[in-house]
């Protein structure tokens, strides 16, 4: 194993990883902030204006009726992903997905299902156990790329691991500059076809071996 190299590649994706969800963090909280604060200066805003006087011609508008609570499930809908969000997930496939992270609705089976328990809300303690196990896959995941390339091309950057690692680099520097962060998209398309390019090796190769397990077993019988 490659240890050198697994760190590397672990280290510089835990570094792109981590800046790029703690951007995603602080801008949504301050987006929370805002929406809390313009939620507050509309109520103060209608408390601070005179009540209308009541209509005594008029029935009261809560007699016969019901007041109707209309809720919004974000399961199923389309949403748009941000280039932060589309660099952590593509660049950090695997993980990413037995993470949960960046999910609306994960299953159940992920990391973040697990806290969720099916709600669509989310506490910090949730966000902070996702983020640090999100993290520990990472590292793990790396390791193992990185530690045991499934190919040793002559150019460096041809090696699956290798090319993803470049491709996150170049989406991260891309992302960092406003005029440029749309296109930032672009390198990780090339990323999704390398992933499927590494699962497609990785199947060969465990089933290569388990191939060669089976002829040594049938002809140590012999």
């Amino acid at each position: 194993m490659n240890w050198r190299r697994g760190l590397l590649l672990a280290g510089i994706h835990l570094a792109v990883a981590g800046t790029l969800i703690a951007w995603l963090d602080v801008r949504d909280a301050r987006y929370r902030k805002s929406v809390e604060e313009n939620a507050a200066e509309a109520k103060r805003e209608a408390a601070a204006k005179p009540v209308a006087p009541a209509n005594s011609g008029t029935a009261p508008a809560s007699s016969g009726q019901e007041e109707e609570s209309v809720s919004f499930d974000p399961c199923g809908l389309w949403t748009t992903i941000r280039p932060q969000e589309m660099i952590v997930q593509i660049g950090e496939l695997p993980a990413a997905i037995l993470a949960g992270w960046g999910e609306e609705c994960p299953a159940s089976w992920t990391l973040y299902g697990t806290l969720h328990q099916g709600s669509a809300r989310n506490t910090l303690r949730e966000h902070v156990t996702v983020a640090a196990g999100f993290g520990v896959l990472i590292l793990l995941q790396w390791l193992v790329i990185g530690g045991f390339p499934l190919t040793r091309p002559q150019q460096w950057w041809r090696e699956p691991g290798a090319f993803i690692t470049l491709c996150t680099l170049t989406a991260f520097v891309l992302v960092l500059i406003p005029p440029t962060s749309a296109v930032s998209k672009l390198p990780m398309l090339f990323a999704v076809l390398v992933w499927l390019w590494w699962f497609g090796l990785l199947i060969w190769k465990c089933a290569r071996i388990g191939w060669r397990a089976a002829a040594r077993s049938v002809s140590g019988k012999r």
